[in-house]
């Protein structure tokens, strides 16, 4: 996937300088991300930071503190795994525990474990860790394209996919459906909106709007769960062609999917590749500004909003 879970235990940090070499390894941008593994990974860090800094160099503490906040905002993402707390445990049998129910990418950590491939210790970190995550070819079935999502979705509150074809055809229905069911739409209170952003222009014809949003209505409606809703937005580019590039945009990061989330209706076309791949923070910020009404040049011409009954 482009989107990967790395295991690090917060200890690894032995130098503050540290952190500067995890800020630019990880990122949702790098495709590679850490869980809050265990849930006190980030309290440790700054309880440690404030214990060695606090008092005696203020102006240190105040830029690892930055440094740390950066991580969170830019790095993290809640683990849900379990932790064993219990049984003396230590970092390092809890993490091996979990990565043979649900594997992590890779697990960094200060000590050997004889050798497992798997387990790499923080001092050998290096770029081509990275040569798999971030973007690749993957098929074009509806579970692959949501999964590539699925870690930024549960990392996310504002979710916005933006494809000019999104229409009510079946291929775009099944995506919708995996990317409601990975990203726990029924389950989480902390979603604040999610809205699909489509053209009102396909080629160069305005569509009939008003009966594709009774298409929508018959189609989407019955996939959103009970309480939670989806909006749909109409977009007029004015005829620039500008509405094309097919994004997944959150706050916390984006990724651009080539050829857009339709699955396609032949069984043989779903084997078919297409690229799929993070994007830069600026090109997220920039995407998502223009598919945000008030500071966009584009225009919403219709909105739909529907509910799950």
């Amino acid at each position: 996937m482009v989107l990967e879970e790395f295991a690090v235990v917060p200890s690894v940090i032995n130098e503050w300088s540290d952190l500067k070499i995890m800020s630019l390894f990880f990122g949702f941008q790098n495709g590679a991300v850490i869980p809050t593994f265990p849930r006190n990974w980030m309290s440790y860090l700054k309880t440690k930071a404030a214990n060695e800094l606090k008092d005696s160099d203020n102006d240190e503490y105040n830029r690892v503190t930055e440094r740390l906040n950066y991580l969170k905002d830019n790095c993290l993402i809640r683990s849900g795994r379990d932790y064993d707390t219990q049984n003396n445990k230590s970092w390092i049998e809890n993490a091996l525990t979990q990565h043979k129910i649900a594997p992590f990418y890779k697990i960094i950590c200060n000590e050997d474990t004889n050798g497992s491939p798997d387990v790499i210790k923080f001092e050998k970190l290096d770029a081509r860790l990275l040569s798999g995550l971030r973007a690749g070819k993957y098929k074009r079935n509806a579970e692959t394209l949501a999964n590539n999502a699925r870690l930024l979705l549960l990392a996310s509150k504002h979710i916005k996919i933006v494809d000019p074809y999104f229409t009510y055809k079946k291929g775009y229905k099944h995506t919708l459906e995996q990317i409601i069911s990975v990203s726990d739409l029924a389950n989480r209170q902390n979603i604040a909106d999610f809205t699909i952003n489509t053209s009102s222009i396909r080629g160069k014809n305005e569509i009939n709007i008003e009966n594709e949003r009774k298409k929508f209505i018959d189609m989407f409606g019955q996939i959103i769960p009970e309480g939670k809703s989806i909006t749909f937005n109409w977009w007029n580019d004015n005829l620039t062609k500008e509405i094309h590039p097919r994004y997944l945009l959150t706050e916390r990061g984006g990724i651009r999917y080539d050829r857009g989330f339709q699955e396609p209706h032949d069984l043989e076309e779903r084997e078919h590749k297409t690229d799929i791949s993070m994007m830069t923070q600026q090109e997220t910020n920039e995407s998502w500004n223009q598919y945000t009404e008030e500071l966009s040049h584009f225009k919403i011409v219709r909105t739909l909003t529907l509910k799950g009954q």
